[in-house]
């Protein structure tokens, strides 16, 4: 079927790759790499141009002599760059930069392996196209970058990236991204989503070639259940779950393994014929493809013109797969390059076979090979297939790269011609990241620095700080300073955080990641200040009441005592008199935990009669006839002094003030002397509606006035000039003859409220000693 159309496709296939290749080569002239070889790769025959043994050995011991000790983890080839995670989990590419496929933010062509800025470390899949790159982030996500010219970064733009963007709803989900000339397709939770150019219906969506599609579209037919997929020039083939080979888009090769299907192009996948299950992986060039059985046997099929098929043959087109030859068992992986193909056996061994005119096939000369030619006896862990060269990793440290190298893929440091045999990649020096808090765990609102410590790197070189795995506003443009960098961050709210530092290397450290530290923000206390409450009556108005919080959270209020007083929001009603109690609370938020809770009270007075004074009397206790009052004034109870004689009043008077109304507040008492200096104590109680007065300390011979103030709370000041008229019976302020009557036709009586103050010596009667005493002092004057 394709015979017919064999010259349109040859030409095609001829063409295609080259286009770009050549405005390398007028930008970059040939130079010559170490060892001093000078090589042309313009020619497609360049015949049996190749190293002498002499200077190969040389020039491959040269390189491993100086191979860092760091090494990728796996590897993708392109048109003419090279791509390779590191040790550390980061990706170095080099080589053609033309269109920002190496994702350092230049357009300059890289000759030794350099970092990739802004990819998340620890991704675990990737893929090089012509001239764009992507990968798949350990959180599931795609990002691409470089040429995008038919929408194959996916980012929903036809804009040139320089850097990794995210492919367009996929954040998650993705296990494997693959990458053609011009497309890119990516197996997202097993079933394949592709995008970028689709004139040759690569992106299977079943319809016709269409325009570009900017973002992904799925491939009709695999929504579900693929195990892997590879991409070519302008096809892509796919394992489904029973193991069967299914392929789409260009058919100008036969590369679609079928020989019904459009001699042009497939829309939707169709079956390869004869691999219907047992295959564990495919790989796919520019006009053939490739599988790998599950027993480790090779079959290939489609263009076979410079022998990428490996039958052995010159047969130009195979249209269904066919053995490889010497490789029927013992193959691990398989990577197909634009016109050449190559196999890792189990060994660590490498084979290659298809066009080498450049030495891609690695076997130190420039003759096409049909059949597989021994590239590499052992050691090797992964292999990828450019366009036109070949990369190969080693356990022991070392990448190696062998065919063109007009824009540095080979990685060893120089621009020239290429190499027929492997030579070590130049890597850049390896560094080690680490991350500390400065406080963990924390509170919310806490200041907390992270320091990072770069082994190994470079200062002045960036370093970025993340918290899963996002930049960290302010802390995304720090660099190395002394050999460290710190981010300080005052704006974590409660939670786990998994923080990490990237030091993202220079051209000659590699880039590293620290360990993820996980940082602990605990919720922060708060405290509660509560405005003081004056007391009320009950015929007060609704109040509000005001407190604050150390957080600045808003309080809220409630009354304990809802008999007295109610509270809605931060207004109190009164409801009737007594001891009102308010509590504030603040029930704390995700970050602050409860305050604890603070109470005021107050008083509440009745609007009954209004507080008055009905009686002031002094208070005594004396031998059997127990405790008795004398009224003190009772004349004139306020206003009017009652002199008294304090002689002997002795310790532990009580004065008692009578009110016309209960007492909740027994208010303040003071005792001052004649001159108005304090004298003595006044200790103040309440029961029912009394106020007792208790004084002790009084010296003899004082006149005191006790003065009550603030009864029940309302501000009034009643006062009494109180004490003992001893012996003065007339009241005229002198001891005469009255008194001494007066005493003595009371001798012997018990005391009484009449007879009270003569009663000297307490005994509770009148005696001789009360006798003698008004004696001793007749027409003495009181004072």
């Amino acid at each position: 079927m394709h015979d017919a159309h064999r010259a349109a496709t040859l030409s095609l296939s001829a063409v295609r790759p080259h286009a770009r290749k050549s405005r390398h080569l007028a930008a970059h002239p040939a130079t010559r790499p170490a060892g001093g070889i000078c090589m042309n790769e313009t020619a497609e025959g360049a015949g049996s141009v190749r190293l002498a043994a002499a200077m190969l050995a040389a020039l491959v011991i040269g390189l491993l002599t100086h191979a860092p000790v760091a090494h990728a983890q796996s590897v993708a080839a392109g048109g003419d760059h090279t791509c390779a995670f590191t040790p550390a989990g980061g990706l170095v590419c080099w080589g053609s930069n033309d269109t920002g496929e190496i994702g350092d933010n230049t357009v300059i062509d890289r000759t030794t392996p350099t970092n990739v800025i802004g990819l998340p470390f620890g991704s675990t899949a990737l893929a090089a196209g012509y001239s764009h790159s992507c990968a798949v982030t350990n959180a599931g996500a795609a990002m691409c970058w470089g040429s995008n010219a038919n929408g194959q970064i996916g980012d929903g733009t036809a804009i040139q990236r320089l850097l990794p963007v995210g492919v367009f709803g996929i954040a998650s989900g993705a296990t494997r991204i693959v990458a053609g000339f011009s497309h890119t397709c990516a197996l997202v939770g097993g079933g394949v989503l592709c995008w970028g150019k689709n004139n040759n219906g690569q992106l299977g969506t079943g319809t016709a070639p269409t325009a570009d599609q900017l973002t992904p579209v799925g491939v009709s037919g695999l929504g579900a259940g693929v195990l892997a997929i590879a991409g070519g020039y302008n096809h892509n083939c796919a394992i489904n779950g029973a193991g069967g080979v299914q392929c789409w888009g260009a058919n100008f090769g036969a590369q679609l393994g079928n020989a019904s299907a459009n001699i042009n192009f497939e829309a939707a996948p169709i079956q390869v014929t004869g691999l219907t299950s047992g295959v564990m992986a495919i790989a796919a060039g520019s006009d053939h493809s490739c599988a790998l059985t599950s027993g480790g046997a090779v079959k290939c099929w489609g263009d076979n013109t410079t022998g990428a098929i490996g039958a052995g043959s010159t047969t130009m087109i195979i249209e269904t797969p066919v053995d490889v030859v010497g490789l029927s068992s013992g193959v691990t992986a398989i990577a197909a390059g634009q016109f050449h193909t190559c196999a890792l056996l189990s060994g660590g061994a490498v084979k290659c076979w298809g066009k080498n005119s450049v030495g891609q096939v690695g076997d130190g000369t420039t003759a096409n090979r049909n059949a597989p030619v021994n590239v590499i006896a052992s050691g090797v862990t992964a292999i990828a297939a450019g366009a036109n060269h070949t990369c190969a990793l080693f356990g022991v440290g070392v990448s190696s790269c062998w065919g063109a190298n007009v824009n540095g893929q080979m990685g060893y440091g120089a621009i020239g011609g290429p190499s027929y045999v492997p030579v070590s990649s130049a890597y850049p020096a390896a560094t080690s990241t680490m991350l500390a808090s400065g406080l963990n765990p924390s509170v919310f609102g806490d200041s907390i620095t992270f320091t990072a410590t770069v082994t190994g790197g470079v200062n002045g070189t960036p370093v970025v700080f993340q918290v899963g795995g996002v930049n960290i506003a302010g802390c995304a443009a720090l660099v190395l300073t002394s050999g460290a960098a710190t981010c300080t961050l005052t704006s974590l709210v409660v939670g786990t955080y998994s923080i990490t530092a990237i030091y993202q290397g220079n051209a000659g450290t590699l880039a590293s990641t620290s360990s993820v530290l996980s940082q602990v923000v605990n919720k922060a206390n708060q405290t509660i200040t509560f405005d003081a409450l004056a007391n009320k009556i009950d015929t007060d108005p609704p109040f509000t009441v005001t407190a604050s919080t150390s957080s600045g959270l808003t309080v809220t209020f409630s009354s304990t005592t809802t008999s007295i007083c109610t509270v809605s929001g931060n207004t109190v009603t009164i409801v009737v008199a007594g001891t009102c109690t308010i509590a504030a609370n603040q029930a704390g938020t995700a970050n602050y935990n409860v305050a604890p809770q603070v109470t005021q009270s107050f008083t509440v007075q009745s609007t009954g009669p209004a507080l008055a004074l009905t009686a002031v009397l002094s208070r005594k206790t004396h031998g059997a006839a127990g405790t008795f009052d004398i009224p003190i004034n009772s004349t004139v109870l306020i206003g009017g002094a009652v002199s008294v004689e304090s002689r002997t009043i002795g310790t532990g008077h009580r004065i008692v003030f009578q009110y016309n109304i209960p007492i909740t507040s027994p208010g303040t008492a003071t005792a001052v002397d004649v001159m108005s200096s304090p004298v003595g104590s006044a200790a103040v109680s309440a029961v029912g509606s009394e106020v007792t007065v208790t004084l002790t300390g009084i010296p003899n011979n004082k006149r005191v006035t006790v003065s009550l103030t603030n009864v029940n709370g309302l501000g009034q000041t009643q006062s009494a000039s109180i004490g003992f008229l001893i012996g003065d019976a007339s009241n005229d302020r002198a001891v005469n003859v009255i008194d001494v009557n007066a005493v003595r036709a009371r001798s012997g009586q018990p005391v009484t409220a009449t007879n009270f103050r003569f009663d000297f010596d307490a005994s509770g009667s009148i005696n001789v000693i009360d006798v003698n005493a008004v004696r001793a002092r007749s027409g003495t004057t009181l004072l």
